[in-house]
């Protein structure tokens, strides 16, 4: 079994957002990364193994609801623990 720590992406369009979620979780051994938008974080979550996406219903472009659509068409992310997130 692989020891490894727990892979998130949070995806908001606030830049400051991301950095303070960063923050916190990585306080608590996650490894975090970052999206600005759906396009960028459907990219990311198909080219990075990832346990865990929290996903902000308003962003520019593809919102989350759009975002989360096309994660359940495509097999490899259809899996995919998805947190939605609105202010």
């Amino acid at each position: 079994m692989e020891n490894r720590p727990y892979k998130i992406l949070y995806v908001d369009d606030q830049p400051e957002m991301i950095e303070l979620v960063q923050l916190a979780l990585r306080r608590l051994d996650f490894e975090v990364c970052g999206a600005n938008d759906g396009l960028q974080a459907l990219d990311l979550m198909r080219n990075t193994r990832l346990d865990l996406v929290l996903l902000d219903l308003m962003l520019p472009g593809w919102d989350g609801w759009q975002v989360t659509e096309a994660m359940q068409a495509d097999a490899l992310l259809k899996h995919l623990p998805v947190i939605l997130v609105t202010a």
